[in-house]
C-alpha cells in the first residue's frame, strides 16, 4: 500500500504537473517545447479496471497541438511485478491520445534508480526501460517570492532537497512561501506538518533558531495575524459602511429643511408653484441647488424669477445655443 509520502508526492504534482518537464531536462526524454501541461485520466470506456494505470499522466501541448504524454510513477523500492504494468500503462496512454508517451519512474534512492534503468527483459525477447529520474531532480526553490506564486512545487522542493546541503534555504523559502500564499488554512498547515515531518532534525532546528520561534510557533502566529488581518478589514469596512450611510442621511435630512424653508418663503411671498415646478422642488436634493431657489424666492415677484436660469439653460440645451442673424 502506498505510503503518506507516496501520496503526498503524488498530489503536488498533480497539482503542479509542470514539475514534471523540469524532471525530465537534460535528460534522454527532455519535452519538447509546450505551453500546456494537463493531467488526463485514464480512458474509461476500458474493459481495464480504472486503477490499471500510472500515479499521474500528463498531456503537454504546444499552442492547443498534442506533444508529448508522462506516465508518472512514484517509485520507493523495488517491485518486480511493475515489469507487467509499467508497459501497459504507457502502450494505453500511446494507444488513447495518438501521442509519443514517456513512462516515468520517481525514486529517492539512486541504487533503485540503477536497478530500474537497466529495465526488464520483456518474454525473454525484447528488453524494455522507463524513463527513471531522481526526485532530487526536482527545481530548488530558494525564493520566497516563487514559492508563494508556487506553494506546491515548493513544497515538493522541500521534501526533495531537505536533506541536502541547502535543506534550510529551500525550507525557509517553502514555509514562507505557503503561508503568504493563497491556499486555504487548512491546506497550509497540512502543508507545513509534511514539510516538518520529512526535514532532518537538524535542519529543523537550524530553520526553528533563523526564525527565532518553533514551526508549529509560526503557523500559530500566522494564523493569528490573518485572523486579526479578518477583523481588522471587517471592522473598517463596516465603518466604511456606517459613514457612508451617515452622510446619505445628514445629505437627505438637509434636503428637506430646506426644502421646508423654501415652502415657507414661497408661502410669506405668496408665490404659487405649477405642478411641474412644485414637482421638481420635491425630486431635488442638491442643496447647492435647493439654497439658491431659497435666496431667489426671497426677491422673486413670481415662480419664473426662481426657475429662470435653469429654463434658459435647458432651452439652449435643445435648441443648440442661440440663433445668429444673416444678412
Amino acid at each position: 500500500m502506498p505510503g503518506q509520502k507516496h501520496e503526498l508526492i503524488v498530489d503536488l504534482i498533480k497539482k503542479e504537473p509542470r514539475v514534471i518537464a523540469a524532471m525530465l531536462k537534460g535528460s534522454e526524454a527532455a519535452l519538447p517545447a509546450h505551453t500546456s501541461a494537463r493531467v488526463i485520466s485514464p480512458d474509461l470506456s476500458s474493459a481495464r479496471p480504472s486503477s490499471f494505470h500510472g500515479d499521474v499522466s500528463v498531456l503537454f501541448r504546444h499552442h492547443g497541438r498534442k506533444r508529448r504524454a508522462v506516465v508518472a510513477e512514484v517509485q520507493f523500492k523495488w517491485d518486480a511485478d511493475k515489469q507487467w504494468t509499467w508497459p501497459e500503462y504507457q502502450a494505453r496512454t500511446r494507444a488513447d491520445h495518438r501521442v509519443p508517451t514517456v513512462l516515468l519512474v520517481i525514486v529517492v534512492s539512486e541504487s533503485l534508480a540503477r536497478r530500474l534503468s537497466r529495465g526488464f527483459l520483456i518474454d525473454g525477447v525484447t528488453r524494455w526501460a522507463p524513463t527513471v529520474v531522481l526526485l532530487s531532480n526536482t527545481p530548488r526553490i530558494t525564493s520566497p517570492r516563487l514559492a508563494r506564486t508556487h506553494p506546491r512545487a515548493a513544497v515538493l522542493s522541500a521534501i526533495a532537497h531537505a536533506k541536502g546541503v541547502d535543506g534550510v534555504r529551500v525550507l525557509k523559502a517553502a514555509v514562507a512561501g505557503v503561508l503568504a500564499s493563497r491556499l486555504e488554512g487548512p491546506e497550509k498547515s497540512y502543508y507545513c506538518a509534511c514539510m516538518k515531518e520529512a526535514a532532518p532534525k537538524t535542519v529543523l532546528a537550524a530553520l526553528e533558531k533563523l526564525m527565532g520561534l518553533s514551526l508549529d510557533e509560526k503557523i500559530q502566529r500566522y494564523a493569528a495575524r490573518i485572523e486579526r488581518k479578518g477583523e481588522r478589514k471587517g471592522l473598517e469596512k463596516g465603518l466604511e459602511k456606517g459613514l457612508e450611510r451617515g452622510l446619505e442621511k445628514g445629505r437627505a435630512e438637509v434636503a428637506v429643511a430646506l426644502r421646508g424653508a423654501l415652502k415657507d418663503v414661497l408661502q410669506a411671498n405668496r408665490i404659487r408653484l405649477t405642478a411641474t415646478q412644485a414637482a421638481r422642488v420635491a425630486e431635488t436634493t442638491d442643496a447647492v441647488i435647493l439654497r439658491r431657489w431659497v435666496r431667489r424666492a426671497a426677491t422673486a415677484e413670481d415662480a419664473g424669477d426662481i426657475f429662470r436660469e435653469q429654463v434658459t439653460k435647458a432651452r439652449k440645451r435643445t435648441t443648440g445655443g442661440p440663433k445668429h442673424a444673416t444678412h
